[in-house]
């Protein structure tokens, strides 16, 4: 592994563990405004997004989790969990996009 790749490594997983806390924090997350984090993360893999050209790989996916759960939890704070559940088939729908197995769910993908 080259040193940019570790260190890319290393990014993700701070950044990922400061998602986390951000995450736990429901004072901040009250805050938080509904449709810039949808819009970072429900559009993550477009070509105007600012993560544009984020692919999923074992050494980001923690930080996604973390970046979805922050959305849902965002989710639940604004429209409750009925929010969350109307959204999981977009997220089921992204992660085929992300993974690229578009004939396949997720689960099975992890169990390749």
């Amino acid at each position: 592994m080259s040193l940019a790749d570790t260190l890319n490594v290393r990014i993700f997983k701070q950044v990922s563990i400061f998602l986390r806390e951000l995450s736990n924090d429901n004072e901040y997350v009250k805050t938080l405004d509904l449709n810039d984090i949808a819009s970072l993360v429900e559009n993550m893999d477009s070509a105007d997004s600012a993560l544009s050209g984020f692919q999923l790989t074992v050494e980001n996916i923690d930080f996604y989790w973390n970046l979805v759960e922050l959305h849902f939890n965002v989710i639940a704070q604004k429209e409750g969990s009925i929010g969350v559940f109307s959204r999981l088939p977009l997220f089921l729908a992204k992660l085929r996009s992300l993974f690229d197995v578009a004939d396949s769910d997720p689960v099975t993908y992890f169990r390749q």
